[in-house]
């Protein structure tokens, strides 16, 4: 019986050898492509990180240069360059030029592969809009989407709201955040000050509606 099977398989084998030697030689050589894609993306990744390191050494880093933004006109979506984008995002709003900062913090919402930092820069956005463009700082709220930003991101939306003398508004986005909700056990204290902050808020307005 079981002699019978192998000589069946083997007939099977010999009647379509053509099919059966190409299907191995496809599998051999994707198992090829895919290890020599991942050597070269190994390679690639710490070449990159080789140059991010030559380049924050400069002296005049973070400052805008020709290596720095050679290197992310051809590196657009690689984590250095997004980490490039907001160090020189901060330089430039520490020295008051905010469109230069925006643009780059911008640049970094649209192309950077890594939520977290696109929620951080759509963040830091909303912050260096407030005072200048809160319709447009509040747009930028919408793109942040980590929940580790969530009490951040309702606190500023209020202030955005209030701004824009939509008090209901703002109210709805203090009402998210509660210090019914504390639990001192498991809020960090960052957290709980900042729920201590929005209900002080939401106080504020609702004495200033009486």
């Amino acid at each position: 019986m079981i002699e019978r099977y192998f000589l069946s398989v083997i007939n099977y084998i010999q009647r379509h050898q053509g099919l059966f030697f190409s299907t191995i030689i496809l599998l051999v050589l994707s198992i090829f492509i895919h290890f020599q894609y991942q050597s070269y993306s190994k390679r690639h990744l710490s070449e990159l990180s080789d140059r991010y390191f030559q380049l924050i050494s400069a002296d005049d880093y973070p400052a805008e240069s020709g290596m720095t933004e050679s290197f992310k006109q051809n590196n657009p979506s690689s984590i250095y360059s997004d980490l490039i984008r907001l160090q020189q995002a901060k330089y430039y709003y520490d020295r008051k030029d905010l469109a230069k900062s925006t643009d780059l913090l911008e640049a970094t919402v649209k192309s950077s592969h890594s939520k977290n930092i696109r929620s951080l820069a759509a963040y830091r956005i909303a912050v260096v809009l407030k005072q200048i463009d809160a319709k447009r700082a509040l747009d930028f709220t919408n793109k942040i989407e980590i929940k580790s930003l969530n009490l951040l991101k309702s606190l500023i939306k209020a202030e955005l709201f209030e701004s824009l003398g939509e008090k209901s508004k703002a109210l709805l986005e203090l009402n998210s955040v509660s210090t019914d909700t504390i639990n001192p056990s498991e809020e960090s204290i960052d957290d709980i000050f900042l729920i201590e902050q929005a209900s002080r808020h939401k106080r504020r307005l609702i004495n200033e509606n009486d």
